[in-house]
């Protein structure tokens, strides 16, 4: 018996090992989430089966009929009993349902069995692990330092240009080590309450005794729960992830209506982030928060051609997706549900954000067909392609995939599991004796809100990170009240007599947080001095040229990147010299077309700008040598040939400039009667009437009869013409 209660042991602290692994390396790795949320529930049967064994031994005797052993067995294999059993036994029900009337059945049993089961074991396996206050602890430091990590990451690959953990390019939002901006502002959405309602707490118990015993936290502790939040808040809002923007908005309303005191800090936090970051936004993702409408526009650009199909015609056009067994009951159900998805519809209008519209079109039309049990669970990209309206496996929206995959009754059963959450532990004032977790609770209640606000603008729930991530956050809320609510007595036999006060998430955690920080810094730095990988350059170069509506700073600054890390890319000094031209910066604009012209001795188009500078600044000399370099890769441009006659014109050396004159193809050229009327006045100092004459009719033939009066006069009087005044 004692190698069985060894083996039950063992196998309960593997399981919270893992989930201490799981919830590290959830943003990180794909492989490992999966290796780290199978394992306990691996670790969760052989432990049931130790215990059922142990049971069967114990009552022998009194165990002789099988319906005995069943309930043995039954017993054994219950998972812990909570406020949410019923309605997780309800949603796996009509999950099972669907799956059973898939036409699409293999699809569908692998996604009950591999995302909806075992996400579900997920949650019941972490209330019954993490039981106590020094598990929750330990839980805790490995979620603050991997959000540490994971922020920096973020950070380093803005700075730099690819992320240190999987090597992602930076392009224009940040990722981390996630796949996606938006998987990252999904998760950043959670984390950010938690941090907030910690810094809160630190910063306003700092001083006072918890519970009667001496102070843990210290203001070390509350620096470090700031800077985290500043460092999460910041990487949220450089995902440019408008669904996590809004959940962010949510979950801090949410917090605000459960904690009315602190509303003040709260709007300040919402005022600065959107303040900073959504004028960003429109100027670099070039979008509303709401809307992919450009900035220009006075009309919200079209949405893609929507597909109208009438409710009566939708079995016979699609027999072949069918639910079997289900009649005229159906019908009545489609009609009657009708009204709803054509206000769902209209709801779709208001919103175009990157395709959703269509995207939520389509599943209102799979809906319309398939309302009560859906097409069967993960069957929604095997139906998907006979509703098509725009291009895309997904509809960018969890509830709906939801209602399309397993109906209204497997809905319904989700949204009770959602009503319990907030009834249970967060509508209801739910006392618990550690203030520190009732604090953090909050937290993470308004970062689920968020979670679920951000889940209608994309598929979270059935991310293999994301959906863990899900299940693990509802555990938590289940599982703080209880622990934060126990009995010394009960810490005491649980943690093996090691005496715990209140969870102190606050020292050891804040030491390896600030290590990390400092270290980053410090790493940061040295980077800076010793690494110049010349492809963040190419990247950064890239971002700035495709950042049409940017700013004239913010474009600068991607060029200025793009040169640091690469001082040999010709095309950024170039692109330098344009910006600060058109920004009327004439002497960086040539500092900058001189750089790229001596990085390239070929590239015409930098010397040919750098002469025509001078030439306009009254430097003929600088602008002739500049020019001719620029005559010499491009000896046909018109451009080229019409200023190297300038500039001969205005030292007076008429015969080359009439040569250069000559040479002007006027099919390339927008100054082309400017050179006429020129070259016309040149013909007249050098005393070739005919040639000016022939210009004067060029002149009229191009009707700029202007220009040809202006010529004409000058022949006759000698009064210099107007247009020989003219500046470029």
């Amino acid at each position: 018996m004692a190698k069985v209660e060894r083996f039950i042991s063992w196998c309960d602290k593997t399981m919270a090992f893992s989930f201490y692994a799981l919830i590290y390396f959830l943003p990180i790795s794909i492989a490992l989430t999966e290796i780290f949320s199978t394992l306990p529930l691996i670790c969760w049967f052989l432990k049931r089966g130790a215990c059922f064994h142990q049971s069967l031994k114990r009552n022998s005797a009194s165990i002789r009929s099988f319906f005995s052993k069943f309930a043995f067995f039954f017993k054994s294999f219950k998972p812990v009993n909570n406020y949410l059993t019923v309605p997780i036994a309800f949603f796996l029900f009509f999950n099972l349902v669907s799956m059973l009337l898939s036409h699409h059945r293999a699809v569908s049993l692998e996604g009950f069995l591999g995302k909806t089961l075992q996400s579900a074991f997920i949650y019941f396996t972490f209330i019954e692990c993490i039981n106590s206050r020094k598990r929750l602890k330990l839980f805790f430091k490995a979620f603050f330092i991997s959000a540490t990590l994971i922020c920096i990451n973020g950070i380093y690959q803005y700075c730099l240009g690819s992320e240190f953990i999987h090597g992602n390019i930076f392009n224009g939002r940040i990722s981390s080590s996630l796949r996606h901006p938006n998987d990252f502002g999904a998760y950043l959405v959670v984390i950010i309450p938690i941090l907030l309602s910690t810094t809160l707490f630190l910063v306003r118990h700092e001083e006072k005794t918890i519970l009667g015993r001496k102070p843990f936290i210290s203001r070390i502790d509350a620096l470090v729960s700031l800077i985290l939040f500043l460092t999460a808040s910041v990487c949220l809002g450089l995902t440019y992830s408008r669904g996590a923007w809004l959940g962010f908005l949510f979950a801090i309303i949410y917090f605000c209506l459960q904690r009315g005191r602190l509303v003040l800090t709260n709007l300040v936090i919402v005022l600065l982030f959107f303040g900073i970051f959504y004028p960003q936004l429109r100027e670099y993702r070039h979008i509303n928060l709401m809307t992919d409408v450009l900035m220009e526009d006075t009309q919200p650009s079209e949405a893609p051609p929507v597909i109208q199909k009438g409710v009566d015609s939708v079995l016979g056009e699609h027999g072949q997706y069918q639910t079997p067994g289900v009649g005229s009951g159906q019908e009545r159900i489609k009609v009657f549900l009708s009204s709803v998805w054509q206000k769902a519809a209209s709801f779709t209008s208001t919103v175009n954000g990157s395709g959703r519209r269509g995207y939520w079109q389509e599943a209102i039309d799979i809906i319309k067909d398939y309302p009560v049990f859906g097409v069967g669970i993960n069957a929604y990209s095997s139906v998907a392609p006979q509703y098509k309206i725009v291009w895309g496996g997904y509809p960018h929206n969890c509830y709906l995939q939801m209602l399309v995959e397993i109906g209204v009754a497997g809905f319904l059963s989700f949204l009770w599991i959602l009503l319990r959450v907030f009834k249970n532990g967060a509508f209801k004032d739910v006392y618990i004796s550690d203030p520190f977790l009732g604090m953090l609770l909050l937290g993470i209640t308004s970062g689920f809100v968020g979670f679920l606000t951000h889940s209608i603008f994309d598929t979270n729930f059935y991310s293999v990170q994301l959906g863990s991530f899900m299940w693990i956050i509802l555990g938590l809320i289940v599982a703080i009240p209880k622990i934060g609510n126990q009995r010394e007595s009960d810490q005491i036999e649980k943690e093996g007599n090691n005496k715990m006060s209140i969870i102190k998430i606050g020292r050891s955690t804040a030491r390896v947080c600030l290590f990390l920080l400092i270290s980053f810094v410090i790493f940061f730095c040295y980077l800076q001095r010793i690494t110049l990988n010349p492809r963040y350059g190419a990247i950064f170069y890239k971002v700035g040229k495709d950042c049409f509506y940017c700013s004239f700073e913010k474009k600068v600054n991607y060029f200025q990147k793009a040169v640091y890390f690469d001082p040999n890319l010709i095309n950024a000094f170039y692109g330098l010299g344009e910006l600060y031209e058109a920004h009327e910066d004439r002497g960086k604009a040539l500092e900058h077309y001189l750089k790229a012209a001596a990085l390239d001795h070929t590239f015409g188009e930098a010397y040919f700008k750098a002469g025509v500078l001078y030439f306009q600044d009254g430097f003929p000399s600088y602008a002739l040598r500049y020019l001719k370099q620029a005559y010499q890769s491009m000896p046909k441009d018109a451009k080229v040939n019409y200023y190297l006659a300038r500039v001969y014109e205005s030292g007076k050396r008429y015969a080359d400039a009439i040569e250069y004159y000559q040479r002007i193809n006027c099919s390339r050229l927008d100054k082309c009667a400017q050179a006429f009327a020129r070259l016309g006045v040149l013909y007249h100092l050098v005393k070739n009437e005919n040639a000016v004459l022939n210009k004067i009719s060029d002149l009229r033939n191009l009707q700029r009869d202007d220009l040809a009066g202006q010529l004409q006069q000058f022949m006759e009087t000698n009064q210099y013409p107007a247009f020989m005044q003219e500046k470029d």
